[in-house]
């Protein structure tokens, strides 16, 4: 077991994936852990689609004897991507739809409505009883990972707990609601107009150990011209960007697309972002951590 700098520990034999999922189970944080080989199994297949244990241990799932992930682990690992994202078109108490793309280019659309709930048989369950647009929202996500980036996701079938017959847990519910808002915010505008993000001195994002990788990304995107110089770029720091998260990982998604969009004469794409208040305000934040002042 040796100190990865990227995700904590790495664990590199069977007998530190036992030690972990052993202490991982006695440690009562992750109550659906009732044996270790079952956190071996999770941390294993967590490894495959480049995430830490803690995440896999958090957020994968054993629904009946199948492997599910929370819809916001799937939602991470799809927008971590850089050629993989998507926008939220609607969402209401009746329906969610997301506009998948893929290098910039729209793929598909994937929506969920309320009726699907009910031809499903879904709608007395107590979650959606509860919670109906953030389920719709994770059915949504869930079949855009199938239909559009099964790549991301190695082929593995990405179904979340519900969709197994099993309930999304506490935990992810509420950490789907950050994920509905996020998603307002960066699909709030579909018109060209934005009010102007007044320029302020900034100190750069704490970003801690992450900080050299991120930089070294934002300064390699910034020098391509080309789609072909950006897609050399993203598999040339593929393997370092690996197990990103939180602001590192979002900076680096709104800095490629802006500057896909720019390699691709995408006008339209750019004003669009360029009326997002989030990826303005990321931007910034790219420019604070490349300069020195934000």
């Amino acid at each position: 077991m040796t100190k990865n700098n990227n995700t904590g520990l790495q664990l590199t034999t069977i007998e530190d994936l036992g030690m972990f999922a052993r202490a991982a189970k006695e440690s009562g944080f992750f109550p659906d852990v009732k044996a270790a080989a079952a956190g071996v199994i999770k941390i294993q297949w967590g490894a495959e689609l480049g995430i830490g244990p803690v995440t896999a241990l958090t957020g994968i799932h054993n629904i009946k004897g199948k492997l599910a992930m929370s819809s916001t682990l799937i939602s991470s690992l799809i927008n971590r991507h850089p050629e993989c994202h998507y926008e939220v078109v609607e969402m209401t108490d009746k329906a969610v739809e997301l506009r998948c793309y893929r290098n910039g280019k729209p793929v598909g659309p994937s929506r969920f409505t309320i009726e699907d709930a009910r031809t499903a048989g879904v709608l007395g369950n107590s979650t959606w009883t509860k919670y109906p647009r953030n389920m719709m929202m994770a059915r949504a996500i869930s079949n855009a990972a199938r239909w559009y980036f099964a790549d991301v996701f190695d082929g593995a079938p990405a179904y979340t707990a519900e969709e197994l017959g099993g309930n999304e847990p506490e935990v992810d519910i509420a950490l789907a609601e950050q994920i509905v808002e996020s998603a307002q915010a960066a699909s709030a505008s579909e018109v060209y107009e934005a009010e102007v993000v007044e320029e302020a001195e900034w100190n750069p994002p704490d970003l801690g150990e992450d900080r050299d990788r991120v930089v070294s990304y934002l300064k390699a995107l910034r020098q391509c011209d080309t789609e072909e110089e950006l897609k050399a770029t993203m598999q040339e720091h593929s393997a370092s960007l690996q197990g990103l998260q939180g602001v590192g990982r979002e900076i680096i998604r709104w800095e490629w697309n802006l500057a896909l969009a720019t390699a691709k004469g995408d006008q339209e794409r750019l004003n669009k972002m360029n009326a997002n208040e989030v990826a303005v305000l990321s931007w910034a934040q790219a420019d604070a951590l490349v300069e020195g002042t934000r």
